[in-house]
C-alpha cells in the first residue's frame, strides 16, 4: 500500500526530499514494489552511510543481509546505485561489500582483536572512498525522490 500524502506538503524540493526519507526510513511500510524497494535501499544506505559509516550499515541491516543473502543484497544494492547514475557508490560496494560482510560474521563469530582488526580496517577504507566523493550520493539521491514521488506515494489533493 502506498503512503498518502497530502499535496500541501510537497511545495519545495526539501519537502519532498524529507517526506520521501521518512517513507523510506519506515520499516512498517509493506510495499513490494520494485521501485519502493530500490528507494528504501538507497535511502538505507545513504542514511547509514552518512551517520555511522558502513559499520553502521551492518549493525542496524545485518538481518536484511541475512534475509536476502549478503550476495543477493549487495547485488541489488549495487545496481539500484547504478540505476541512479551513482557508479562509484556501486563500485565501493562491489569491492568491499562482500569482505565487509565477511570480516562482520567474523567478528560476531569469534570476537577478538584481531578480527575486530581487519573488519574495522575494511570499514575504514570503504568508509573513506565514500567520503572522497563529497556527497554526490545525495544529489543523485534528491533527483531520484523528484522523478519518482508521485509514483511512490498517493498525493492527496487538500480540501
Amino acid at each position: 500500500m502506498k503512503p498518502i500524502v497530502n499535496r500541501s506538503e510537497l511545495q519545495e524540493r526539501t519537502d519532498i526530499w524529507n517526506v520521501m526519507i521518512e517513507v523510506f526510513s519506515d520499516v512498517e511500510q509493506t510495499n513490494k514494489e520494485e521501485l519502493f524497494l530500490k528507494g528504501q535501499r538507497l535511502t538505507i544506505y545513504f542514511n547509514e552511510l552518512e551517520s555511522g559509516g558502513h559499520e553502521s550499515l551492518m549493525n542496524w541491516h545485518q538481518n536484511e543481509w541475512e534475509e536476502a543473502g549478503a550476495d543477493s543484497y549487495l547485488k541489488s544494492l549495487s545496481t539500484s546505485l547504478e540505476e541512479i547514475g551513482a557508479h562509484q557508490y556501486a563500485e565501493i560496494i562491489n569491492q568491499y561489500g562482500l569482505d565487509i560482510w565477511k570480516a562482520f560474521q567474523d567478528l560476531e563469530d569469534n570476537p577478538s582483536e584481531e578480527s575486530e582488526s581487519a573488519f574495522y580496517s575494511i570499514v575504514e577504507r570503504a568508509d573513506e572512498q565514500y567520503h572522497s566523493l563529497n556527497s554526490q550520493l545525495e544529489g543523485l539521491l534528491e533527483a531520484f525522490y523528484l522523478n519518482t514521488y508521485e509514483e511512490i506515494m498517493d498525493i492527496k489533493e487538500d480540501a
